[in-house]
């Protein structure tokens, strides 16, 4: 209908080749795969991918398991991707105008405030006018605040500092979350439609090294959620008439594979019983049964379980959990003793990768 719903099937894509056997190259541009300064000349092109396409089939061959990801995944997506982009989202332009009208009241009504607390008008948006305000006029503690070249900091790391001080620190931190949402999305998406209403993204498979697609012009894959304004933002995006949007997730991913990977039965079996998985490490760390098990534990338990898998430490613990070092190290020991598995699985993965250079997962 859209005079893209019929694509070739795509036989092999070099960029997308190339992330599969590297996903960690800086540069996927044609020139930089084969080695040259740039390729004007369409010839030189085509004779560049010919070069490429060889290469990368004859590395593929060697490596069955990734030419199935290859051939049954990654290139079959590519038009799949492609009739997305080019049909677009419907965005309500109405929603975001009106949200920008209550957001530069908003913004307004802050920013008198503060000239109020000041006592004359700043920019607030200059850390330099502002230092001066924090730390000439009222006067604020600068203990343990960094300092640069153009005075002092006041980047969110140091407004945590002065959290208490003054009333004028909440009013910043809410100037900064409004005017980010106005200048990043408000007042940005509208003026991305084309003359249908719809937003146009491009899909990247070959930039998130972990496999997962990315978005770009515009990212439409970072609107808010957490608050209530970032979710008034994605009220935006609406179905076409007579459609409906349908929200799908899966359910811890990461720790269903870890537990298929590390063989750990017992997970297996919570899973499978539809156990609360977060609940249940809360209840076996903490050793208290499983409906005693408080939110904060869950929340920790939560934490932990997704956090382990990647490395995480005592200091990723304990400062995302709001808990002492010793606190989250105890936690991080108990925790690998009730899943001695996966203890062993991250143990021989790591091995594997300081023996021989890669790790590999057999899939499927």
């Amino acid at each position: 209908s859209d005079g893209m719903t019929r694509l070739p099937e795509v036989k092999h894509d070099t960029a997308q080749g190339s992330f599969l056997l590297n996903p960690l190259r800086k540069s996927r541009e044609l020139a930089d795969l084969v080695g040259m300064e740039s390729i004007d000349d369409p010839k030189l092109a085509i004779s560049a991918i010919w070069t490429l396409y060889d290469e990368q089939r004859q590395a593929l061959d060697a490596l069955p398991e990734l030419s199935r990801v290859a051939h049954t995944m990654d290139f079959p997506l590519i038009p799949v991707l492609a009739r997305m982009e080019h049909r677009g989202i419907r965005l309500d332009v109405e929603v975001l105008s009106g949200m920008n009208e209550q957001l530069t009241r908003d913004i307004a009504h802050i920013e008198q405030r503060m000239y109020d607390m000041a006592g004359y008008e700043f920019n607030i948006a200059s850390p330099s006018q502002l230092a001066d305000v924090l730390f000439t006029k009222l006067q604020l503690s600068t203990f343990g605040i960094k300092r640069g070249k153009t005075g002092y900091s006041t980047g969110q790391k140091e407004l945590d500092k002065l959290r208490g001080q003054h009333p004028i620190i909440e009013l910043i931190e809410q100037f900064r979350e409004l005017t980010k949402l106005q200048n990043t999305y408000v007042t940005t998406l509208p003026q991305q439609v084309d003359d249908q209403g719809r937003i146009h993204t491009t899909f990247n498979q070959d930039v998130a090294a972990t496999g997962r697609l990315s978005s770009t012009d515009p990212n439409l894959q970072n609107i808010p959620i957490r608050t209530d304004l970032g979710r008034k933002i994605r009220e935006a995006f609406v179905p076409e008439e007579g459609n409906v949007f349908v929200s799908a997730d899966y359910s811890q991913f990461e720790l269903r594979l870890a537990a298929v990977l590390a063989g750990d039965e017992k997970m297996i079996n919570d899973f499978n019983a539809g156990t609360d998985i977060h609940a249940k490490t809360a209840a076996e760390v903490y050793h208290v049964p499983l409906d005693q098990v408080t939110k904060e534990q869950r929340r920790r338990a939560k934490v932990v379980n997704f956090g382990v898998l990647y490395g995480m430490s005592q200091h990723g613990l304990a400062a995302a959990a709001n808990t002492s070092f010793a606190e989250a190290q105890k936690f991080i020991d108990e925790y690998f003793r009730v899943r001695p598995s996966i203890r062993a699985y991250i143990d021989a993965t790591i091995k594997k990768a300081h023996d021989d250079g890669f790790v590999a997962v057999a899939v499927g």
